[in-house]
């Protein structure tokens, strides 16, 4: 019985020993696995470690971000309050104004109706306006044609008048023209109608032209005057007598003078001429020199009796020999009746 138990917890022993053996290498390559299964934990913990410290510094910067993120809310939400605060307070400002504006809409509206009822009395008033401008209309039309028509016979009547008074208007001023004309004519009658006695003392001088080597043509000078009769204001003639000194010898010249004057007195031109004989006193019983002066000058009056004049001219004159002469005159004159004195015509 004993060896049986032995031999029954021998082979108890005997079964236990391979159960211990794979419970050992079991637990042996329990432990081997959970070594490596440590080792990797162990690396994934580190992993996860660098993992969380690297998380944590982007959750600071984060909470960093969202800090400055969240004082700019503050800041904006204290100012949209304000914001808020101020529109309520316009808000309140508004509502009042809306009260007063719907008051004085409704002022408004009832001055609307009010003038709506004005406008329509009105509208009938322009209505019977406008019936009263028709007639009227049609009245002024009428009142116009009756107008035109007496404008018409005025103008006529008026065009008939204009017409007369264009014929007493010719009438007068022909009546006009003729008593004026008749007044100027006799008043230059007797203007030019002034006659009577004038001298003209004159100085003379005068160079030869041409020939100037045979006697009496190389040059003279000396004094001449002249008495004569002044038909008009325009017209003088009389006989000039004077004394010549000619490069030769004395001589005395004596001629008829006539002078014709242009304009009215005061300072004009004039045109004259002398012919006559010049006696040589050296040679008094020979014949005389005959000589002919045309020429041109100008006369200035100082008063009605006294004046000045200054002429030039051409002295031709025949001798033994033709020879020439320019000469220049220069004297003053005296007319009797008062002829020089300025007279203007009348208009």
């Amino acid at each position: 019985m004993a060896q049986e138990e032995n031999n029954e917890n021998q082979k108890k022993k005997n079964r236990l020993v391979p159960l211990i053996w794979l419970g050992g290498a079991g637990l042996a390559g329990a432990l081997i696995v959970l070594g490596v299964l440590y080792a990797k934990k162990q690396g994934e913990v580190r992993n996860l470690s660098r993992q969380l410290s690297d998380t944590a510094a982007v959750f600071i910067r984060e909470k960093e971000m969202l800090s400055h993120e969240l004082a700019r809310t503050v800041t904006r939400y204290d100012s949209l309050m304000t914001g808020y605060n101020q529109l309520n307070s316009g808000f309140a400002e508004q509502k009042s104004r809306n009260r007063r504006l719907e008051k004085e809409n409704a002022v408004y509206a009832f001055r609307n109706k009010v003038c709506e009822k004005e406008r329509m009395i009105q509208s009938l008033n322009a209505e019977q306006l406008r019936a009263e401008n028709e007639i009227l209309k049609s009245d002024r039309e009428n009142l116009r044609t009756q107008s035109n028509a007496l404008q018409t016979q005025l103008l006529y009547r008026d065009s008939l008048i204009a017409d007369q008074m264009a014929m007493l208007g010719i009438r007068d001023n022909k009546l006009r023209n003729d008593s004026s004309y008749l007044a100027r004519f006799m008043d230059s009658v007797r203007y030019e109608n002034t006659s009577g006695y004038f001298n003209a003392t004159e100085l003379n001088g005068a160079y030869g032209l041409a020939k100037v080597d045979i006697p009496y043509s190389h040059y003279y000078y000396g004094l001449t005057t002249v008495n004569g009769y002044a038909v008009n204001r325009h017209l003088f003639a009389g006989l000039g007598l004077g004394l010549l000194n000619y490069h030769t010898g004395l001589t005395t010249p004596l001629y008829l003078d006539f002078r014709y004057h242009f304009g009215k007195p005061g300072f004009n031109p004039y045109i004259f001429t002398n012919c006559g004989w010049i006696f040589k006193w050296d040679e008094i019983s020979e014949d005389p020199i005959l000589f002919f002066n045309p020429g041109i000058g100008f006369f200035k009056s100082f008063s009605d009796k006294f004046g000045l004049n200054l002429g030039a001219g051409i002295l031709m004159q025949r001798d033994v020999m033709k020879s020439s002469f320019v000469n220049l005159k220069v004297g003053f004159v005296f007319l009797k009746n008062g002829a020089l004195k300025p007279w203007v015509y009348p208009r």
